[in-house]
């Protein structure tokens, strides 16, 4: 399968840093998608489509990304208070006594 990097405003393709190709048998295929996208993040690229080839199944996507024309920053950090464990409150019920009761009756 290929992956390839498209320009939405003239459909040329991704074939090295600042190098665009008519071409898709000039472009260049990456290894993952991952890889492409991270691309598109540290060039800043311009709105780009990512284009998933295959011929064997007959396969064409093409997934639009704007990553180039806005800010990229991290995700915030998820670093959650630590448990007061006065605050909880069981309610007496052991996991082990979780099981179901014979007492229901089969249908």
């Amino acid at each position: 399968m290929k992956r390839l990097l498209q320009r939405i405003e003239d459909g040329r393709y991704y074939s090295e840093v600042g190098a665009w190709t008519d071409s898709v048998s000039h472009a260049y295929s990456f290894p993952d998608s991952a890889t492409a996208i991270r691309c598109c993040i540290e060039h800043r690229l311009p709105a780009v489509r990512l284009v998933l080839d295959s011929q064997a199944p007959p396969f064409h996507l093409a997934v639009p990304l704007f990553i180039g024309q806005v800010d990229v920053v991290q995700p915030p950090s998820l670093n959650f208070p630590a448990p007061d464990h006065q605050m909880i409150r069981t309610s007496g019920i052991r996991p082990n006594s979780l099981k179901h009761s014979s007492r229901i009756s089969k249908q």
